[in-house]
């Protein structure tokens, strides 16, 4: 009889497995271990292929951490010469505000000068 439970219990846990929906993650985490399986047959029982693994990782995210470094610098030389460019505006707009100001006293003048101009003409003639 103790057999016969086994036997069950095994079909039991068969029919169970089945079941199961497959879900897109489990696929995955499936793959993953399929693959790290097969790295580590050729190997042995202690097997190398997780460090190996994880060497590639490694130097896989170094390369892209090395890339974003370079991005980041590049996106610092630019910000800092946009501030420069903000700092240089802000310089220049009282600058500007007092060129206004000597424009407009200019127009003012030639505008009084032509009509004291067309006044005295006026009177000449």
């Amino acid at each position: 009889m103790p057999e016969n439970e086994e036997e069950d219990k095994e079909e039991i846990l068969i029919t169970d497995a089945t079941k199961r929906p497959t879900t897109s993650r489990t696929k995955k985490e499936n793959k993953k271990q399929k693959e790290v399986q097969k790295a580590g047959k050729g190997k042995g029982k202690g097997g190398k292929a997780l460090p190996n693994n994880i060497t590639r990782i490694l130097n896989r995210q170094t390369g892209e951490i090395d890339k974003m470094a370079s991005q980041l610098s590049s996106i610092a030389k630019q910000l800092k010469l946009v501030k420069n460019q903000s700092d240089s505006v802000k310089h220049l707009q009282p600058q500007l505000r007092q060129i206004q100001k000597q424009m407009s006293q200019i127009q003012k003048g030639i505008r009084t000068n032509k009509q004291v101009s067309t006044s005295k003409k006026k009177k000449i003639e």
